[in-house]
């Protein structure tokens, strides 16, 4: 898969719970990625499920649920990576718009951005 687009994005904007970690657990590359950004000259904030107020393309939203996270980055004009740590699965997301990418994990979006 090609990057290009991801690896332009300034800002992240990252849905926590069901991307980052779930209960107690931290996914994997999670903190690796976290701690990477800032390397690679990437800001990042955290958001609760309701990412609408991030608008333009610049702008990155992560998230693992396909009505809100991806909806929201969709309609504000974020590039919209859908992570499919949480609640979405590989049916769920062949069945609607298309995010601009999935990957299993946050993990991946850091050896994306390598």
């Amino acid at each position: 898969m090609e990057y290009s687009k991801l690896k332009e994005c300034e800002r992240f904007l990252f849905d926590m719970d069901g991307t980052l970690y779930l209960g107690d657990d931290v996914y994997p590359g999670a903190r690796e990625l976290m701690e990477a950004l800032p390397a690679l000259g990437k800001r990042y904030i955290y958001l609760t499920s309701n990412s609408s107020r991030a608008a333009n393309e610049k702008n990155c939203a992560v998230g693992d649920r396909l009505y809100t996270d991806i909806a929201a980055a969709q309609n504000a004009s974020a590039v919209p990576v859908l992570v499919l740590s949480g609640e979405t699965t590989p049916e769920m997301a062949a069945a609607v718009r298309q995010p601009d990418y999935t990957l299993p994990s946050v993990k991946e979006l850091l050896e994306a951005l390598c």
